[in-house]
């Protein structure tokens, strides 16, 4: 398992680059699955898996199809080689998901509250990241423009929800989300977005 830090910089988190047997052992224990249950399911022996996910086995690309359908993730993003390379942040909002990474992160629905919707993406990168419930969650600039997309940006409680969410201080949430709602206007982030999953368009924040 990954261990990393609860107090990262934007320079640590573009410096993360977790090891493709790292991700396997990590998203089969987000899962609930056990070695044995994924071993069979894989057609591998247990010791096989364990192999693969301690870093001393190396699977073939067909093998990572097969564990990405396993898991629900996207095999995409995880590639091929030996460390996961740092993919665009995305959203799918017919599945209602959002990735980060290579882990996709389920947000419930496209109408769900601003809280709700936070505090399910904060919970999903702590798991991504291997730290604490409590821990402070700090993302990218593209990452959060992405968050603001699913919210409804003329919610008078965004800022103490993204706080309760997030873990981090008032002054600093809400100079991030001011720079954010300036950014999406600029990129008409809002306006793309709407055409999908019904989300207002920057004209109407």
């Amino acid at each position: 398992m990954l261990d990393f830090s609860a107090t990262l910089s934007s320079g640590d988190i573009d410096a993360i680059s977790p090891r493709l047997c790292d991700a396997f052992a990590k998203v089969r224990q987000i899962r609930g699955f056990d070695l044995e249950s994924s071993a069979d399911a894989l057609r591998l022996t247990p010791r096989e898996l364990l192999a693969i996910e301690s870093g001393s086995s190396h699977p073939d690309p067909d093998l990572i199809a097969l564990m990405a359908d396993h898991y629900r993730i996207d095999a995409d993003r995880l590639g091929t080689e030996v460390m996961i390379h740092r993919s665009d942040p995305g959203i799918d909002p017919d599945q209602c998901i959002i990735w980060f990474g290579w882990l996709p992160i389920e947000y419930g629905s496209n109408l769900a509250s601003n809280q709700s919707i936070l505090t399910s993406i904060a919970d999903g990168i702590r798991l991504l990241r291997s730290v604490g419930p409590a821990a402070a969650v700090h993302m990218r600039t593209s990452e959060i423009d992405l968050v603001l997309t699913l919210l409804d940006l003329n919610d008078e409680a965004l800022v103490a929800d993204a706080v309760r969410a997030f873990r981090l201080p008032w002054k600093r949430t809400e100079a991030l989300i001011g720079e954010s709602i300036e950014r999406i206007r600029d990129k008409s982030l809002v306006a793309q977005a709407s055409s999908t999953i019904g989300l207002e368009s920057n004209d109407e924040l």
